[in-house]
């Protein structure tokens, strides 16, 4: 259980930074990038 909430956490905090990031440079196209890659990454672990 506590495993789990950790890596959420992580994913999360990763989440985070990226949106973060994509709202500071404020790019449609680096927006989509990153939501498919993130889509792509963790894919496996959200089914």
């Amino acid at each position: 259980m506590f495993a789990k909430l950790l890596i959420y956490t992580f994913l999360l905090l990763e989440l985070y930074c990226k949106l973060r990031w994509l709202f500071l440079s404020n790019s449609i196209e680096n927006f989509k990038g990153v939501i498919n890659d993130f889509v792509l990454k963790y894919n496996i672990k959200f089914k």
